[in-house]
């Protein structure tokens, strides 16, 4: 499985609010029943082309509200190790929208 985190800050305390829309932008879909005011949770489309075990989640959520600070975690079921992964890339893309810190 492949699996990628890092932690990163944000100005605003509205997570759903920031994160969402970023997460639309590169194409992924928000799942409205486990995404609250303290994480987002979001897919690949469903019915997108794209094989089952390259499909990518991505799982934002606060660490230290207080502080800014959230966790966003992708992954996979591509091997860990496999290079040019689509989770890989995925997250290559996101750090430069929700940068690590």
């Amino acid at each position: 499985m492949a699996l990628i985190r890092w932690l990163s800050r944000l100005a605003s305390r509205d997570l759903p609010g920031t994160v969402g829309p970023l997460l639309v932008a590169q194409g992924f879909v928000i799942d409205a029943e486990v995404t609250s005011e303290v994480q987002v949770f979001a897919t690949d489309p469903q019915h997108a082309p794209i094989p089952m075990d390259q499909r990518v989640s991505c799982l934002a959520q606060w660490t230290d509200r207080r502080a800014g600070e959230i966790q966003i975690e992708l992954r996979s079921s591509e091997p860990m190790l496999k290079r040019d992964t689509r989770c890989g890339a995925a997250a290559s893309r996101l750090r430069h929208l929700i940068p690590p810190h």
